[in-house]
């Protein structure tokens, strides 16, 4: 007997895109008595995640670490997962927070001591593991300081500078964020992360071009800089040591991390968040420039462009989730 029912299906073709439009001429394909209909993109995109099959799924839940606020509930400002190899063949790990002017550990336990008081409460903090030590500096013009995994923090040895953020890399710490020297990369002694050589073991990365050193990341074998907020460029730096080094420019006048925090792998590419609020990879960006069509975000363009707070967009953080192929992007609104 004929019936006049239909089951339609309803799958998801895209995800939050602002900037396609707010209409899409569709309809049910398929017969059989089950018909599925594609939505082509969401205006609105709340507190979910996407499966494979184009299915969405509740954003996982969050879990209290610890059993009280830290600091009277001071602002977070930087979180950071540090393992300590050892000697031993059992790893230990311990979670460092900045929370005002306390920078805290905890020995994965919750149980958080503090290790270092900072001066500013304010800055946005950095940290590198080198020699299975954690090497601690921030933007606030400030001597960095070193970890062991026990103790209290203390001042990075070897007379290094000042450094906003650093970066292993070929068995060196690499530094940036010097507001005296905002072109300069330093970089220390090899495998010694306790000797420097301030005035002379740099290197000038496009001298007065209207922009500072704001961020780097070792990847594929070099050291990519990048330099902004006001004229971006990015550098690459080849090459094994001081004999060897070799400095060449990627692409001028382009997007570029907006800071060292903003940049984060993605799948076999680099991406980073520019001055803009855009998220942006490195391959595209060497293609194409700052050519918005080829940015990750080009969809929500709209979004950001009036939401994100620009000002604050050095305080972004960002995270790799390789386990559920995704990147986490907090942005500042």
């Amino acid at each position: 007997m004929p019936s006049g029912d239909l089951f339609v299906r309803h799958l998801f073709g895209g995800g939050f895109a602002t900037d396609i439009g707010p209409s899409s001429d569709a309809g049910p394909q398929g017969g059989g008595g089950i018909s599925q209909m594609v939505i082509p993109w969401l205006l609105q995109c709340d507190n979910v995640m996407f499966d494979l099959d184009g299915g969405i799924t509740k954003s996982p839940g969050t879990t209290k670490i610890n059993s009280s606020a830290l600091e009277s509930g001071a602002t977070i400002r930087g979180v950071y997962d540090f393992w300590i190899q050892g000697g031993t063949g059992s790893p230990s790990q311990k979670r460092i927070v900045h929370v005002g002017t306390k920078v805290k550990a905890d020995a994965g336990d919750g149980n958080f001591s503090d290790i270092a008081t900072v001066s500013s409460d304010s800055a946005v903090p950095s940290y590198c593991t080198f020699n299975d030590e954690l090497i601690i500096s921030d933007d606030a013009n400030s001597a960095p300081l070193k970890w062991t995994g026990t103790g209290s923090a203390s001042s990075l040895g070897g007379s290094p500078p000042n450094f906003a953020f650093a970066v292993e890399h070929k068995g060196r710490v690499f530094a940036a964020g010097n507001p005296a020297q905002p072109s300069r990369l330093y970089y220390s002694a090899a495998y010694n992360h306790e000797s420097w050589n301030a005035s002379a073991n740099y290197i000038t990365i496009g001298s007065n071009d209207g922009s500072g050193i704001t961020g780097l990341a070792s990847y594929k074998d070099a050291l990519i800089i990048f330099k902004g907020p006001k004229k971006g460029s990015i550098y690459v730096l080849q090459g094994d040591d001081t004999t060897t080094f070799s400095l060449s420019l990627l692409r001028k006048n382009c997007g570029s991390a907006v800071w060292h925090n903003a940049i984060f792998q993605y799948q076999d590419d680099l991406a980073f968040v520019a001055a803009d609020g855009s998220i942006q990879r490195l391959s595209a960006t060497s293609a194409f420039g700052n050519f918005s069509l080829a940015h990750l975000t080009r969809n929500i363009a709209k979004y950001i462009n009036g939401n994100v707070a620009r000002t604050y967009l050095r305080k972004t953080c960002v995270a790799n989730w390789e386990s559920k192929g995704v990147a986490l992007v907090t942005l500042p609104i």
